[in-house]
């Protein structure tokens, strides 16, 4: 049960992907209130559906590929995402999920267990 969900969460991911996924940039920059709420409205599902594999792969006995020690709230994701988008130009353009995911590898590592 917990490989299909797992497998179905990879799936929408890469056709949010296929479909022109959302840039840090346009989230960013979007003058729209309507376009920012929904700009906002698929932040949060992106940030549960990383959430959710990441907790899915570490409750399979597997290393997750970040540690929260909290739940994720969503201005904390929405602050780690634009700030992560401000470190190179080339982010900016790259897809929202993208971006998220890798910030929140290197936000939250996991740390070693002793020896």
């Amino acid at each position: 049960m917990l490989r299909r969900v797992v497998a179905s969460l990879i799936i929408a991911f890469c056709g949010v992907y296929a479909v022109n996924a959302l840039s840090v940039n346009s989230y960013r920059d979007e003058k729209s209130d309507e376009m920012r709420k929904i700009n906002k409205a698929y932040l949060a599902g992106v940030r549960d559906g990383i959430v959710t594999v990441n907790h899915a792969i570490a409750s399979e006995g597997k290393k997750p590929y970040f540690c929260l020690s909290d739940d994720l709230r969503f201005e904390q994701a929405e602050e780690i995402l634009l700030q992560e988008g401000k470190k190179s130009r080339s982010l900016e353009y790259r897809p929202v999920w993208a971006v998220l995911f890798e910030a929140l590898r290197d936000t939250f590592p996991c740390k070693e267990p002793s020896k």
